[in-house]
């Protein structure tokens, strides 16, 4: 029992040892969101002027959720990604797009389509 405990104040110690160093680190570089994705915090990321920038789950949407909510059809969600008018996100083989950019998409294309 007494080496279970031992055990676990260590791993607590080596936590917060591991947080403090995150916590410093962040005001050098974007070192912190590497390690937030790492720990599966933050799930995309993509490239903007070199630099990458993370997307929480909540931020992005599958593509199916997006064809929904613009009201096409896969092949036309294809086009407009191809065409980079909404940005994908891929990590393990699954595709992600930017909500926002969908959102604001459903305003310069589908209002203009008719379609909402």
């Amino acid at each position: 029992m007494e080496d279970r405990f031992y055990q676990l104040v260590s791993s607590v110690l080596r936590i917060e040892k591991m947080i403090s160093t995150v916590v410093d680190e962040q005001s050098e570089d974007r070192s912190v969101a590497l390690i937030m994705e790492d720990a599966g915090l933050q799930s995309e990321a993509k490239e903007t002027d070199g630099e990458k920038v993370m997307y929480r789950e909540e931020e992005l949407m599958t593509v199916k959720e997006a064809m929904a909510l613009l009201k096409v059809s896969r092949w036309k969600l294809t086009q407009m990604r191809k065409k980079a008018e909404l940005s994908s996100i891929s990590r393990d083989g699954r595709v992600r797009l930017i909500r926002e950019e969908v959102e604001a998409a459903r305003i310069w294309y589908s209002l203009r389509k008719g379609k909402i």
